[in-house]
């Protein structure tokens, strides 16, 4: 087979690519589309005719270009010029010319000359020692005042251009009031694939906010409307006339600051790509060369990055969409293939579901008070066993072992109700769902579960005095205060008293021994307090709203809920039932599309460019 069949030129390429968003804005419009293919997927989902017909506009554009913008007389030709290699570009072009010139790589030198729309005036063609005639020929149109010429195309080998790739000078924009010029700059940039920005570090800093900001909007603005395929990223700034900076220890300085307003202005920036130039002194030394040289190598990278990427993108744009909806078209296809007798399974199985899904509901709307019962009595039994737990006493004791005598009621209270509150804290919720759990099984058990409410209670819990009842200060009966020196005694101080003598000891034992008995008394008199229809009075009082209200949740959300799903599913599938065969017909004409637009997609990919 003769491999030329493959080759076609790049607005051949273009055409048919072009051609494939026809295709698609046609699969779009046919019946059932939106139902079975586009519901369905992610990718497609938000795509619409509007942005296949911006797509579709887009790809026409052959040309990807690298956009060179900038204030007059910053440099943008003398740096063209350099990228060419020659003398070509007039640099010295008035403020109010209007022209857009074109750089493409080529073999022969030509120059072309067209309007607005594109349509070729008139055509100079030189031979290969006649670039000198060539750049006086382009001066004179440069400075032409004939309104027709917008465009410049210049052919000639150019190394640094690859593919269809092109280097693209636009008008700049001054103070002069040339709005003509300046828009025809501002409109020309919705072509670019990339964008090197030149500023004049020469004029008050280079960096003119009104001026830079002004294109940095417009072009920020296209980026969300029709530059489908711009890349932010691949933005240049090139500060160009370094060499009219003083090296007077502030240039560093001077260069991060360039970069800081810079990032302001373009929050995408590569800080790589924020480069020092002197474009016309590159001949008149190393340093300057290098500048240019690295320019060149960034340069370089931005243009390898964007050959042919435009049909690139567009080719995977396309690839996308459709094997996305070659995927629903398959998985709504198999769904449509069903047999009635797998769908009426389906629904059978769903009606047992809603059933026990049902019974369940009514199980947990007549016994949800049994359920609170068993709940409290659970709670009550394991807390009463830890109250009387050795566990209990002695993280009571161990709380109170630096109380003092006249104290140590209130802070056995206090201690008690800690205790409690701690224990309350790290079983109340367990408790609960191990209740429900048992009760109504593992699916009310998944609810409450989630359920934040008693949770919620739980960590606002304070160390109160709900447990115990704090009394007045009073020394129990049979305790003699122990005052000396008009101190009240805690058996930890009673180690300063060794030096009193023998008599001194004895008097401290004693004093210990009688804290003990009284520490003891009044923890044994609190416990006599408690009882289990005391505990579970309390726990009730704390307790029986916000368990109530959880299982409330759970009957009338949760399980509620999960039966007006299943109708809904039974319904679905009902309709599915009874529209099977209609589906069925829609959904493989929309797949035999699909697979059309795939093969021909397909051709694309393998197509050479020639």
């Amino acid at each position: 087979m003769d491999s030329r069949r493959n080759e076609v030129s790049f607005g051949e390429l273009h055409s048919k690519v072009a051609e494939m968003y026809t295709g698609l804005e046609e699969l779009m419009k046919m019946t059932g589309f939106d139902a079975y293919i586009k519901k369905k997927g992610e990718f497609i989902k938000d795509i619409d005719q509007n942005i296949l017909n911006t797509r579709k506009n887009d790809v026409q554009k052959i040309d990807c270009a690298i956009v060179i913008v900038g204030e007059t007389s910053s440099g943008k030709s003398t740096i063209m010029n350099l990228l060419i290699g020659a003398e070509i570009l007039p640099t010295k072009i008035t403020a109010s010319t209007t022209k857009i010139c074109r750089i493409r790589n080529a073999n022969a030198l030509k120059i072309q000359t067209l309007d607005v729309n594109g349509k070729k005036l008139k055509t100079w063609a030189f031979k290969q020692d006649e670039r000198e005639k060539m750049a006086k020929m382009l001066n004179t149109i440069a400075n032409s005042k004939d309104p027709e010429v917008i465009y410049l195309d210049i052919m000639m080998p150019v190394d640094i251009i690859q593919g269809n790739v092109i280097i693209v000078d636009t008008p700049g924009i001054s103070d002069e009031g040339q709005e003509h010029a300046a828009k025809i700059m501002m409109d020309y940039l919705q072509h670019a694939l990339a964008v090197v920005f030149v500023l004049n570090v020469a004029n008050a800093g280079g960096i003119q906010s009104d001026r830079l900001c002004r294109i940095t909007t417009h072009l920020r603005n296209l980026m969300n409307e029709e530059m489908c395929c711009f890349s932010p990223e691949d933005t240049i700034f090139v500060l160009n006339k370094w060499d009219t900076i003083e090296d007077d220890g502030g240039i560093d300085k001077f260069f991060q600051s360039a970069k800081k307003k810079l990032r302001k202005i373009w929050t995408e920036i590569d800080e790589k790509h924020i480069i020092k130039l002197a474009a016309s002194k590159t001949s008149k030394g190393p340093e300057y060369m290098d500048m240019f040289q690295h320019f060149v190598s960034v340069l370089k990278v931005v243009i390898a990055k964007n050959e042919n990427k435009r049909i690139k993108s567009h080719l995977q744009f396309l690839n996308s969409f459709l094997e996305e909806c070659d995927q629903m078209a398959e998985n709504q296809l198999n769904d449509a293939k069903l047999s009635d007798a797998e769908v009426i399974s389906n629904i059978k199985s769903l009606h047992c579901e809603k059933r026990d899904l049902k019974a369940l509901l009514k199980k947990a709307r007549e016994e949800h008070p049994k359920l609170v019962d068993e709940f409290f009595n659970l709670a009550t039994e394991r807390l009463f066993q830890y109250l009387l737990s050795d566990d209990f006493k002695k993280e009571i004791f161990d709380g109170t072992a630096n109380s003092m005598k006249l104290t140590v009621e209130k802070d056995i209270c206090f201690n008690i109700d800690k205790a409690v509150i701690d224990w309350e804290k790290k079983h109340i919720e367990e408790i609960f769902l191990e209740t429900v759990k048992q009760k109504f099984g593992e699916q009310c058990f998944a609810y409450c579960k989630t359920s934040k409410l008693l949770r919620d209670t739980l960590e606002k819990l304070k160390y109160t005095t709900m447990w115990s009842r704090v009394r007045s200060a009073i020394i129990p009966t049979g305790v003699v205060s122990s005052v000396v020196g008009g101190t009240i005694f805690n058996p930890v101080v009673g180690a300063s008293l060794a030096t009193v003598g023998i008599t001194g000891i004895i008097i401290w034992k004693g004093i210990f021994n009688e804290f003990e008995a009284s520490r003891e008394k009044t923890f044994r008199k609190k416990m006599e307090s408690f009882s289990q229809g005391s505990v579970e009075k309390t726990l009730r009082k704390k307790y029986a709203h916000v368990v109530t209200e959880t299982i409330k949740t759970m009957i009338t959300t949760n399980l509620t809920r999960e039966i007006d799903q299943l109708e809904e599913n039974i319904k679905n599938k009902t309709e599915d039932l009874c529209s099977n065969d209609y589906a069925l017909a829609v959904i493989s004409s929309l797949n035999s599309t699909i697979s059309g637009l795939n093969a021909s997609l397909r051709a694309i990919q393998n197509l050479e460019m020639r």
